[in-house]
């Protein structure tokens, strides 16, 4: 989203994954076409964990060159449009919040903004 990349690169800089400014199914929708997983980000300013990861991770030469070359990153506010509906459904129990998702159709999966499932293969919180 336009906001979250706005908000990130004010805060911490332009050195990050290479997230998509678009709408989360569009981003789903580019993945899925070049055979990746989707990295999804959401951004909690007022969480005391997230400076530090997104100085020393996000921004880590390291993380976004391996970040950039084998998924598709999407990043939103937790607090606002598809990210907070995304922490909504997704419910995590800390921030940062990071995920690698993909589309499905099985049950137990959750339904992503344009109302399509999705399923979250790997979580890292906190």
């Amino acid at each position: 989203e336009w906001a979250f990349l706005a908000s990130f690169e004010q805060q911490y800089g332009t050195t990050h994954p290479f997230f998509y400014a678009c709408q989360f199914m569009e981003a789903l929708k580019m993945a899925q076409d070049e055979h990746k997983f989707v990295f999804m980000y959401l951004h909690s300013p007022e969480n005391p964990f997230t400076p530090p990861f997104c100085r020393e991770t996000l921004s880590s030469e390291l993380v976004v060159q391996f970040l950039d070359a084998n998924f598709v990153s999407w990043g939103g506010l937790a607090n606002r449009g598809e990210g907070l509906h995304l922490a909504m459904t997704l419910r995590p129990a800390s921030f940062p919040f990071c995920a690698l998702v993909a589309p499905a159709s099985a049950s137990g999966s959750a339904s992503g903004s344009g109302g399509e499932d999705i399923a979250v293969l790997q979580q890292m919180e906190g």
